[in-house]
């Protein structure tokens, strides 16, 4: 309807706020964005499993380390097939 319409012209409308994402040097910085966007990453996969009813899991690639060159995490009986 009208109201959905309207909504979506604001929503098109609005600046943009956000900057394009540029890579973090300092590594301890890195490593506070890496540990902050994981936790708010987890959340989610949480909230969509609550919500929705299915089973997600998101494989990280961490390729510096020799051994364990992936983390899981997710839903826990997916997460432990994986």
């Amino acid at each position: 309807g009208p109201v959905g319409v309207a909504a979506a012209a604001a929503i098109v409308s609005a600046k943009k706020r956000k900057r394009p994402h540029s890579f973090e040097t300092n590594p301890s910085i890195r490593k506070r964005q890496q540990n902050r966007l994981l936790r708010k990453l987890r959340q989610t996969i949480d909230e969509f499993a609550t919500r929705v009813g299915q089973q997600a899991v998101v494989v990280v690639a961490t390729p510096g380390k020799p051994q364990n060159s992936f983390k899981v995490f997710g839903a826990k009986p997916l997460e432990d097939v994986v």
